[in-house]
């Protein structure tokens, strides 16, 4: 069974309490399930409990993504009088046909090394420019534009990086949980195996059916429950997925 990705807090909760009503009989029977380890279980719980949701990041991403592409399309209408300016000067236009080419495709940073060498190449020639039409502040104007997409292009890459780490703290976290929640309740049916109420109590799949109970009910009209495993499958670490809502061998 798979476990989502909003159900690893919900269901280690559940185990922890009630490894913590019945710890005197897990550390009776495994000497490493003592106050230390509940502990540990918790510090885990607790820091996937609180850490930022990387949602919120990806929503400021996307502001400043929609920000660097507002600015390559004013750059794009620049670039439409710069070719005009450059054919009356005879000028090479071929640069400006190829910065325009990396801004469509949205080649920020391509576009930025483009952008950077035709401004050197039309700055060395800005006299013939001037008398062809184009107007003084024209090459300072594209400048700062360029300025500006290097900086939210810089954010954006920020952004990138540090979603990326939160993501991969995540992984950890998520496996580290995975390790408790598996190891508690394979002991506790172990424990209780003649126990069938005890031993309900430790079994995956009846913990994940009360999030799922509205989904499970109609799934349960073409599938047998009682033949769904008691496990949820561990997590391999080079397949975690984690832009995904569920976890997948």
């Amino acid at each position: 069974m798979l476990l989502k990705l909003e159900e690893y807090a919900p269901t280690g909760s559940l185990v922890l309490e009630s490894f913590k009503r019945n710890k005197i009989d897990f550390v009776k029977y495994n000497t490493k399930m003592d106050s230390g380890y509940l502990n540990s279980f918790e510090t885990a719980l607790n820091k996937l409990n609180t850490m930022e949701s990387t949602y919120s990041m990806t929503e400021e991403q996307k502001r400043i993504t929609l920000k660097l592409y507002e600015q390559c399309d004013l750059i794009l209408q620049k670039m439409l009088f710069m070719k005009v300016f450059a054919k009356a000067a005879k000028l090479d236009c071929k640069i400006i046909t190829k910065i325009s080419t990396s801004l469509r495709r949205r080649n920020v940073e391509g576009s930025i090394k483009e952008l950077q060498d035709a401004l050197e190449h039309y700055e060395n020639n800005k006299q013939i420019l001037l008398a062809n039409g184009m107007p003084s502040e024209f090459l300072d104007e594209l400048l700062n534009m360029t300025d500006k997409i290097k900086t939210y292009n810089n954010e954006q890459n920020d952004y990138f990086r540090i979603r990326a780490e939160k993501i991969a703290q995540k992984k950890i976290l998520y496996s580290e949980l995975y390790k408790f929640i598996t190891e508690i309740c394979e002991t506790g049916k172990a424990i209780y195996c003649n126990d069938e109420i005890k031993r309900k109590e430790f079994t995956l799949v009846n913990i994940i059916s009360i999030f799922r109970a509205p989904n499970l009910k109609k799934k349960n009209n073409n599938t047998n429950v009682n033949n769904v495993p008691d496990l949820i499958n561990p997590i391999p670490e080079a397949s975690f997925e984690v832009n995904r809502n569920t976890v997948r061998p």
